[in-house]
This record gives C-alpha cells, structure tokens and sequence, in this order.
C-alpha cells in the first residue's frame, strides 16, 4: 500500500507543477488578413489566434481567444491583437494597404446645329455626357445625360453645360449667332422714257414756217396770223427765249417773171 500511496503522491506532485507551470506561461497572440492590399470599398478578413490569455483585445474590442471578423476599412489600417494575462501580454500586428480610386471625371459635349440664324428661325441643341450625375444646360434647366432640343433664341445667345459627378465636373459651350433678316427688295419703278426732243432748229422751222401775202395785197391772211401766234408763244416759253434768229421778208417764186 505504501507503494501504491507513493505512485499517487507523485502523480499529484507531478499534475500540480505542470499546472504551476503552465499558469506561468507567458500569453501568445497571431493575426493576419485575408489581403494585404485592397481598393476602397473591398472587404478584408481578419483573423486572431491567441493562447495563455485571460483577455483578448483586437483595436480596442474585446474578442474571444480565436476568432474572425470581415473589415472594410477606407484607409490604410493596421489591426493589432492583444493578449494579456495578469502582468504578461502579447501584441501582434498587420496591416491593410487601402488604395482610394478617385471616381472618373465627367465629360460633357455641346453644340447647335446650325450655329447662326436669322431672327426668328430654330437652332437644335444637342449634347452627351458621362460620368455624370446631373447635368443642366442654361436656358434648359436640368436635362437628362445625353439628348437634343430645339431653341428660338432673340438675341445671340451662349449656351453652356455643367456636367457634375462624383469625380468632378465638366463643362461644355456653344454660341448660337441670331441675325435679323434682310429687308425685303425695293420694288423697282418702271423707268419712263422721255420721248427725245428733235434738235431746237427742227422744232423752229416745224413751229416757224413761211407766211405768204395775198396776191397783190399786203395783207397776212387769218390763217397765216394764228401761225404767227402759235410761233410767238413757243418762242416766250422759258426754255425757247435764249433762240437768236432772223426775220427775213423775200419775194415768193409763184407767178411768171415777168409778174
């Protein structure tokens, strides 16, 4: 019995230490990531194994001794694990690269067709976008991403787009030229041609023609005194009072020589 009693002493004495020993390990902490690189937005596993910890942080949270948890950090982030027992701890850390991809630009582009009217006339604005969550066109208000529209403008007008988005934004202009149109022609008179007098000498002699005496006598017919009146009168008129000409009085070749 002694021996027996003996086997028993030693296995206690020898259970006793190594829970004495164990009690005193020191604490160990693991962790790690599922990526060490990612792009804004991506999520990411972190994972932790520790041991001989009574308490287990990981940034400050209180976690179980082995565990994982899925992340999605905005920035480069470094996750640390910490296990502690009384006095004792234990620390492990990595580390998240979080690249930030800026979101594309907008672009936007703008024209009429045609660029110059007369008053009055219409002009088509047409336009496209990308990138963009909203777009206005002065003059138009908001306008969806890609469309045209048809304008009347009075005066000459510039028209420009504003395309914003997340990455920024963009904008875009055209002039629409607005002319007044012509007058409409002047309705050409009809020329009246002015019948071409004859030369003032033709005139005279066809106003001024021979006056014959009666036979034998000194007398001027009537006839022949109305033709003088009718000479007297063109001769007085304005135009006709720079005539310089002649009164002559000859005898006429009617009758024999002898007469």
């Amino acid at each position: 019995m002694s021996n027996k009693s003996t086997r028993i002493t030693a296995l206690s004495s020898l259970f006793i230490t190594v829970l004495l020993i164990a009690g005193c390990a020191p604490p160990t902490a693991k962790i790690k990531v599922s990526r060490q690189e990612v792009k804004a937005g991506d999520p990411v596993t972190v994972s932790w194994e520790t041991k001989n910890a009574k308490t287990i942080e990981v940034n400050g949270e209180k976690v179980e001794k082995i565990g994982g948890k899925t992340m999605t950090p905005a920035k480069t982030t470094t996750y640390e694990v910490v296990a502690k027992r009384g006095k004792k701890e234990a620390r492990d850390r990595a580390e998240v690269t979080v690249t930030v991809v800026r979101p594309p630009m907008p672009t936007v582009s703008l024209k009429a067709d045609p660029s110059n009217i007369d008053l009055g006339k219409n002009t088509t604005l047409r336009w496209e976008s990308a990138n963009a969550t909203t777009l206005t066109i002065t003059g138009l208000g908001e306008v969806p991403a890609s469309g045209s529209r048809e304008v009347s403008p009075r005066v000459s007008t510039t028209y420009t787009a504003n395309a914003i988005g997340a990455g920024g934004n963009a904008t875009a202009s055209t002039r629409v030229t607005v002319t007044d149109p012509p007058p409409p022609p002047v309705a050409e008179r009809p020329r009246v041609t002015q019948p071409t007098e004859p030369p003032i000498a033709e005139q005279f002699r066809a106003i001024l023609k021979s006056v014959f005496f009666d036979y034998d006598k000194s007398d001027i017919s009537a006839s022949d005194q109305e033709q003088l009146r009718r000479a007297a009168d063109w001769l007085n008129l304005e135009r006709n009072r720079s005539i310089t000409f002649r009164v002559e009085g000859n005898c006429d070749p009617r009758g024999t020589a002898e007469y």
